[in-house]
């Protein structure tokens, strides 16, 4: 009878439970150190938006404050936090969220908990997440008393010193060309940002050059005269041309034996 019992339970279950767990799931760690910050990305069925009231974090059944924000970039839903200075279990709640069950519209608060230890991280960033098609900051709080390094990997890597307290690092989006969603590295954290930027692709003008005749297809057998294919090199444009010659010299003789050819425009060699 038991085992009979615990088979309903077991269907019950996945046929109540389940369904919520998988309308949505986030990459929420399972555990965080004292303020450290939180960067989670939320991934399912979202018919809705999600505003910043329906996103909560509790200890047990009271609230709790932290500093925190949410937003849909690229497509895709992120939130991040600043960890609870205080140690113990939390939960993670996004209410009224509207998904699917079963392929059916749905209203459901999706919970996941997770954990803080004792130890207070090394420094904390601020946001979590870039959208913007302006310059930008990042702020980095440092929780120590002496200063350190960390690395910043933007288009290129560099290394920042950080001081105790509020560090502010100014990014440029001048040099991003049209809208990316990249990931910034600042120390440990990797910061997604979507960037509309400022930069334009450069123009390559390329030489006006035409080769005559333009294509030579042979079939040579061994043992058969070696023949002479000759071929110009027209300059079309209005500007000199000055370029090497490259080839493979165990299999072509080039005559005359040059290395370099100057063109004038509106000549040939």
């Amino acid at each position: 009878m038991k085992k009979v019992l615990i088979i309903i339970f077991l269907i019950v279950f996945a046929l109540f439970v389940l369904p919520n767990a998988l309308a949505i799931t986030t990459d929420l760690q399972d555990d965080y150190a004292r303020s450290e910050s939180m960067i989670i990305q939320i991934t399912g069925s979202i018919l809705e938006g999600i505003n910043k009231n329906q996103v909560e974090f509790s200890r047990g059944n009271v609230l709790v404050s932290l500093d925190y924000d949410i937003k849909k970039i690229n497509g895709n839903w992120y939130v991040w936090a600043i960890a609870p200075s205080n140690e113990g279990n939390y939960t993670f709640m996004l209410k009224n969220i509207a998904t699917t069950e079963l392929g059916k519209p749905a209203i459901i608060t999706f919970e996941q908990n997770f954990s803080v230890n004792k130890n207070l991280i090394s420094y904390y960033i601020k946001p979590g997440f870039i959208s913007t098609s302006e310059d930008f900051q990042i702020d980095v709080y440092l929780n120590r008393d002496e200063p350190i390094e960390i690395s910043v990997n933007y288009i290129e890597e560099w290394t920042e010193v950080l001081n105790p307290g509020k560090n502010t690092i100014d990014f440029s989006v001048s040099e991003i060309i049209g809208k990316q969603m990249i990931n910034i590295m600042v120390g440990d954290y990797s910061i997604p940002a979507y960037i509309d930027g400022k930069g334009k692709e450069e123009t390559v003008v390329l030489p006006d050059v035409r080769f005559k005749p333009r294509r030579i297809d042979r079939i040579l057998y061994v043992g058969s005269e070696i023949p002479n294919y000759p071929f110009y090199i027209i300059n079309s444009g209005n500007e000199k041309i000055d370029f090497e010659l490259e080839f493979d010299k165990d299999l072509f003789i080039l005559d005359p034996e040059i290395d370099s050819i100057v063109i004038e425009p509106g000549q040939k060699t």
